[in-house]
């Protein structure tokens, strides 16, 4: 993580697991969520968290699969002299593929502290990208998003630029 003043660090351990049912158009799940604070103490709540998570994704369309993701998280232990939290994380998720190989979506992480003033973070953006075909096939894609109210602080631009190689026998079910 790279905080304002341009300090790097590392953040809190965060884990999120569902149990997915496949329906009729597509899969739904429910879960956990939680933290535990290993993080640098700056970039750290410097408190355990934890809180339930569900999850739809509709797969109804061959090109556009859309979803959303949300959980909230409560502290309940850690240093008593840090802030406690109680934050609404919702991830609504829109991707897009189209016939000459290039695919863009959204899947931009809104929250909502209840316990700070409601402070709400909402991002807006989009990616594109496109799968390079070989041996080891690369995913790359760019992204631009602007983010309003965030947390109480001024508006945020940004841009994301992700190359991931992806092994097809870990695609396999």
């Amino acid at each position: 993580m790279i905080n304002t003043s341009g300090t790097t660090g590392i953040g809190d351990l965060f884990l999120l697991d569902f149990f997915l049912n496949p329906v009729k158009t597509g899969t739904f799940g429910w879960g956990i969520a939680g933290s535990v604070p290993i993080g640098n103490k700056e970039f750290s709540s410097e408190k355990w968290q934890a809180g339930p998570g569900l999850i739809y994704m509709n797969k109804t369309s061959d090109k556009v699969l859309w979803g959303i993701l949300g959980y909230n998280q409560w502290s309940f232990a850690g240093d008593s002299a840090a802030q406690d939290v109680n934050l609404l994380t919702f991830q609504p998720i829109v991707v897009v593929q189209t016939n000459w190989g290039y695919w863009g979506w959204t899947d931009q992480t809104a929250t909502v502290d209840w316990e700070n003033d409601n402070n709400t973070s909402i991002p807006l953006g989009l990616r594109f990208g496109t799968v390079y075909k070989g041996k080891t096939p690369l995913n790359a894609a760019i992204g631009f998003y602007y983010t309003l109210n965030n947390n109480g602080r001024d508006n945020v631009y940004g841009l994301k630029i992700t190359a991931a190689f992806i092994k097809p026998t870990w695609l396999k079910h």
